[in-house]
């Protein structure tokens, strides 16, 4: 199992960042958590292009914030979504609902 994050290097962004690190926070946690509402209307909807393009972004920005536990499971959702796989997708958002919950702590405490 990957760890949630990957601490280390986020203490180094979390340095280089400086004063701007908490909005950086912030703004993670919030698009994040618009993010995987939308993913959750689009699985409704069987939008399986929302869901792809969706899940990509949070893929990318999620790595970048060395959130390793939500890139890991955005990435299994997106190659579910590129075989229009709609019933695995499904399964997973209760999955990153959760991750998300645990890594909003964590990063709220950092």
């Amino acid at each position: 199992m990957i760890e949630s994050i990957d601490t280390a290097e986020l203490n180094n962004l979390k340095e280089v960042m400086e004063d701007e690190f908490e909005m950086l926070i912030t703004m993670y946690l919030d698009d994040t958590n618009s993010m995987i509402q939308k993913m959750a209307e689009a699985i409704e909807s069987a939008d399986i292009e929302a869901i792809k393009s969706i899940s990509h972004t949070l893929k990318g920005s999620s790595s970048n914030m060395f959130v390793l536990g939500i890139s890991q499971i955005s990435k299994i959702i997106e190659d579910n979504a590129k075989v229009n796989d709609l019933d695995s997708v499904a399964e997973l958002i209760p999955q990153l609902q959760q991750e998300y919950q645990k890594v909003k702590l964590i990063l709220k405490e950092f």
